[in-house]
């Protein structure tokens, strides 16, 4: 008993993908429908709010430990979006201006560096760059549950292996 296979469409009017098999439409992705292997989940919900981000990651420069410091970004996933983009503040946001930074998903990996107290510190590890962020456990779990239908789970770096606290 073959079942008919799902397809996703787009709604113009309300702007929002639907599923359907031929003789059934909803607007969930049917728990039966099967995704083939290795395909990304089509829709996500996407995140936003504040992280810390340490300064002078680019280009692996060597600069001097003593030059970075931790800044305050209001970070933006789009629903479904693959790229991570921060900002000044969220004001810069709202008002459109350009990201300040913006980090491609695709291929990225995001691991634990240090979890101390309620705060936690964490590596995005994308193709181009590498992000170094931390923040409070529950914006941290709020990040980690919207990144992984792009980056797949949240892995422990080397760092995290001693159990010090």
């Amino acid at each position: 008993s073959e079942s008919p296979s799902w397809a996703r469409h787009f709604d113009e009017e309300s702007k929002s993908f639907y599923f359907s098999n031929g003789t059934e439409t909803t607007w969930e992705v049917p728990l039966h429908a099967q995704l083939p292997p290795s395909e990304s989940p089509l829709w996500w919900s996407g995140n936003e709010g504040w992280l810390e981000k340490k300064s002078g990651g680019h280009d692996g420069q060597s600069k001097m430990k003593l030059m970075q410091k931790w800044d305050k970004r209001f970070f933006v996933l789009d629903k479904c979006g693959t790229v991570l983009k921060y900002y000044k503040s969220d004001e810069a946001f709202r008002k459109r201006e350009e990201p300040a930074g913006m980090v491609e998903l695709r291929g990225a990996s995001v691991f634990v560096k240090e979890a101390k107290g309620d705060l936690v510190r964490f590596t995005l590890l994308a193709p181009d760059r590498q992000l170094k962020l931390r923040a409070p456990m529950a914006e941290y779990r709020m990040w980690a549950s919207a990144l992984r239908p792009l980056v797949g789970d949240v892995t422990d770096g080397p760092a995290a292996m001693s159990d010090d606290d």
